[in-house]
């Protein structure tokens, strides 16, 4: 299977002595480093600020929710049994937390939890005396199911990130689609009814653009090297309302924004269509450039249920 999403970053969070440290280790050994992995970040900061009652806690939610909305991104939230955690504190003690202060954190991250577990960007682990010794094998489970997840999945997550979202609405949704090896294109959605006649115009207008200024017919009567240029662009101001491709050390990258995206009822469509029309342009380049590797970057500014957001 081709692996198109692949995690860049892991955040591992939970209270103090919740197997952090030691889940750290064990997944660099597990994996051979394959992650970039993170001990706490963004959840422990805005907890933290709560419970030293410092006034900056909204902020570090804001970034919390931001980077639930990145789908290169996982946090692995750790949440031992209370008793579990009082017993690894008689046992080992802690230089910073005492007996009453956990039981406080360990209050504070269960309701994180109740907030956080629907997000799919975020990983709960609830940990017990029978299973304490199997974290670091559920994690890495769940840490490889993400990176075999195909369109349809990266598309099912953005909809429960939406649907998860107080106002039904998610800005600044991001992710990264590896499609080097892709192949499985489903071109099938080029058909959709609703949609059909939009793609082709997208589709045509860009290709055109590309060709356009490849032949030098632009402003300057200067044709573009594709391994320099930053002109190859489509901007529109309907739902996919911005591309931009480049090729730079052999790789061909594709930028995408979209103003306005129905995460339940269009976007596995429009996903799908942009990595039919990367397909077409990677073969435009191809002529000329020698590409190794493709990566599609998008970047949703509204992802909304449809009804919920105006």
């Amino acid at each position: 299977m081709t692996r198109i999403l692949k995690l860049q970053d892991i955040t591992l969070e939970g209270p103090d002595l919740s197997g952090k440290t030691r889940l750290y280790y064990d997944l660099h050994r597990l994996s051979n480093f394959r992650w970039n992995i993170q001990d706490r970040s963004e959840i422990s900061m805005a907890i933290y600020a709560e419970m030293y009652e410092r006034s900056d806690s909204h902020l570090w939610w804001e970034k919390v929710y931001e980077k639930l909305g990145n789908l290169n991104h996982r946090y692995v939230l750790l949440l031992p049994e209370q008793q579990l955690l009082l017993e690894r504190y008689a046992r080992r003690g802690d230089e910073v937390q005492n007996e009453k202060s956990l039981i406080d954190l360990h209050q504070r991250f269960t309701e994180a939890v109740s907030k956080l577990s629907k997000f799919p960007t975020c990983i709960v682990v609830n940990i017990t005396k029978e299973n304490q010794s199997d974290v670091k094998h559920a994690v890495l489970d769940e840490l490889n199911k993400v990176e075999q997840s195909e369109t349809i999945d990266v598309t099912n997550q953005i909809c429960s990130i939406s649907n998860s979202s107080k106002t039904r609405e998610v800005n600044g949704l991001s992710f990264a689609l590896d499609l080097t090896d892709w192949n499985d294109y489903d071109t099938s959605v080029l058909e959709y009814e609703k949609e059909k006649q939009y793609y082709k115009r997208i589709s045509e207008e860009y290709t055109k653009t590309i060709y356009n200024e490849l032949e030098g017919n632009n402003e300057y009567n200067l044709p573009q090297k594709p391994y320099s240029s930053r002109r190859f662009v489509y901007t529109d101001a309907s739902c996919i309302s911005y591309i931009n491709t480049h090729v730079r050390d052999k790789k061909i990258t594709m930028n995408v924004v979209c103003r306005s995206s129905d995460a339940k009822n269009t976007i596995y469509y429009d996903v799908c269509f942009l990595q039919i029309l990367f397909k077409k342009i990677q073969k435009i380049f191809l002529k000329t450039c020698d590409i190794s590797r493709v990566i599609m970057k998008v970047r949703l500014d509204s992802a909304h249920i449809v009804g919920e957001v105006k």
